[in-house]
């Protein structure tokens, strides 16, 4: 059963396109206002749909890196992408990486350079800064439903999360800041998008940057070897 619930969640996911407001856009992996050495996360709502009638977690895992494998922006980060979803036996706050009762996390920016919660803390604290209403490649797209199976704490619903067998799995509505992550519920064969955070990224100095350093290294090391010379002589 779970392998035919993978399959189907992999066939939606090829075939139900939502078609964002803003295909232009191109999504923002560096957030400004960072410094080098900076840790931070990036986070987007899918442009795919797919259904929610699978119990295993690493099966929307897939599902969301497979998106954002597809935006080369985001392939080239070589970070680990995770559903923000619950099933009965995973909380999302675990399965992200980002339960405050484990450790503190960093700032969370969606594709368009905006930040969305400052920490863990913040993030499951009942509500967000911004919406998340901006999809992989960087564009907004319409107020719309995610999947998933989630309370505002980052908890699984009782009742309706990811796989659930009572005929429902809670959805967040991309437009709502405290409903974001708890706002309805529908069929888990219903087709909605999924909302995915990435692993900690750390700010990296820019190629400039970099060449200054070093050729300041170079020439910090000559004068030490002329100073070391001369007290040769």
């Amino acid at each position: 059963m779970m392998h035919r619930n993978f399959a189907s969640l992999f066939l939606f996911c090829a075939t139900a396109f939502v078609i964002p407001l803003n295909a232009s856009a191109a999504p923002i992996t560096a957030p400004t206002g960072l410094n080098p050495g900076d840790i931070y996360r990036l986070v987007f709502v899918t442009s795919t749909t797919g259904i929610a009638t699978s119990s295993n977690i690493a099966d929307y895992n897939a599902f969301v890196t497979s998106v954002a494998a597809g935006i080369p922006e985001l392939a080239s980060l070589g970070t680990t992408w995770s559903v923000i979803g619950s099933t009965a036996s995973v909380a999302a706050r675990d399965n992200t990486g980002t339960n405050p009762n484990v450790a503190t996390g960093s700032p969370i920016y969606r594709l368009d350079d905006v930040r969305i919660a400052n920490n863990n803390t913040d993030l499951w604290d009942g509500g967000i800064a911004q919406s998340l209403m901006v999809n992989e490649s960087g564009g907004q797209v319409s107020q719309d439903y995610a999947f998933t199976g989630s309370l505002l704490d980052g908890q699984p619903h009782a009742r309706y999360p990811l796989g659930s067998i009572s005929g429902a799995s809670n959805l967040g509505r991309t437009d709502l800041l405290v409903g974001w992550v708890d706002a309805s519920f529908d069929s888990p064969s219903a087709l909605h998008r999924f909302y995915a955070i990435s692993g900690e990224l750390t700010v990296v100095p820019e190629p400039s940057t970099l060449l200054l350093v070093g050729i300041g290294a170079t020439v910090f090391a000559g004068w030490g070897l002329r100073s070391r010379s001369r007290r040769k002589r």
